[in-house]
């Protein structure tokens, strides 16, 4: 379907092969939780060549929902509400960064927003108690996942962090989106128990097929999944 080039943390570039059968399945999967439908209109707030625009452009799509193409030009944080007001927008995906900025500015018009979800760096406790304080009637999720499952593999629906708990403390990851599989694995690939460390290993259909012409490094970050059937495989996302 597309190869999408991300340099991780090694610098070199890699070409991430995602085929047609993760991607449908990843944006009808998206759709569904994120309540996208007939009616809908979802902005695109990301680049093209990022994977989370590939979502933003075909779940809305193939789900009878309407895409607003956002120009960075005119969409700066601080004209960030106004402007979502203005196309009526309602679902809403952007990065903690730049959700943190636009709520310096008037956040009352944004009261037919019906989902807001930060992905693509930690989200904190912070984040969500300031959401639920604006008293907006907006859902607000936060997302995980590498270019290797396909945008998003995880997702955290839950309340804005326990009492007590720092306002810097990170937001749980959530939990697998149906057809994935998450474990937290040792050396061994074995199940650590729970407050251990561990690497995050990701399975199921979602998967890339592995990174364009280099075998090598996909038979080390793609490796057989020791919990499921013949042929199958586990994404070695290195986040522990």
């Amino acid at each position: 379907a597309y190869v999408m080039y991300t340099s991780g943390s090694t610098g070199r570039p890699k070409g991430v092969m995602i085929d047609h059968h993760a991607y449908a399945h990843h944006c009808r999967i998206a759709a569904d939780a994120y309540g996208i439908g007939p009616g809908e209109r979802v902005v695109q707030l990301s680049s093209l060549t990022f994977d989370v625009s590939m979502e933003q452009i075909a779940a809305p799509l193939l789900t009878g929902a309407a895409v607003v193409i956002a120009d960075p030009l005119f969409w700066s944080p601080a004209e960030l509400p106004a402007r979502l007001a203005e196309h009526g927008v309602t679902v809403m995906e952007t990065t903690p960064a730049y959700y943190r900025e636009a709520m310096n500015y008037d956040t009352s018009v944004l009261t037919g927003l019906k989902l807001i979800n930060l992905s693509s760096d930690v989200v904190t406790v912070a984040d969500a108690r300031q959401w639920a304080a604006s008293g907006l009637p907006g859902r607000f999720v936060c997302c995980y996942g590498p270019t290797e499952a396909t945008v998003t593999c995880l997702l955290h629906t839950g309340p804005a962090g326990q009492s007590g708990e720092r306002d810097t403390a990170s937001m749980p990851l959530g939990r697998p989106f149906a057809g994935t599989r998450a474990y937290v694995l040792d050396a061994g690939q074995r199940p650590v128990p729970i407050g251990v460390p561990g690497e995050l290993c990701v399975g199921g259909v979602r998967l890339a097929r592995g990174y364009h012409g280099r075998p090598e490094l996909t038979a080390a970050q793609f490796v057989p999944d020791p919990f499921g059937g013949t042929g199958e495989r586990l994404y070695r996302t290195g986040d522990l």
